[in-house]
């Protein structure tokens, strides 16, 4: 993957890497910050970090398939919340007359 490693995941990668020899059921969850992965080395990284597993089968060029592998992997770990809206559709027709 692109880019050097900041200094601030090197230290949560060799704490995490810890706590899995501890306990092999260590169970993370991942947060992201932002809604919209900037770049797909961020979510595979995130991906690595939640499973102790490396993901050589995905790629970070940025090409839509290579966004659609990294969503269906994300979406397989994924807990999210989805809202049901009470809605409604009215249909009215209308007669326009125009001049």
């Amino acid at each position: 993957m692109g880019g050097e490693e900041s200094q601030r995941r090197k230290n949560l990668g060799g704490l995490l890497t810890e706590a899995r020899k501890l306990n092999g059921n260590l169970k993370a969850l991942g947060l992201s910050a932002t809604p919209v992965i900037n770049h797909l080395s961020e979510g595979i990284s995130l991906l690595s970090y939640i499973t102790g597993n490396e993901y050589n089968d995905l790629s970070d060029k940025s090409t839509t398939m290579n966004a659609m592998s990294l969503h269906q992997k994300l979406t397989l770990l994924s807990i999210r919340e989805m809202r049901r809206y009470k809605s409604e559709v009215r249909e009215k027709n209308l007669l326009l007359k125009i001049i």
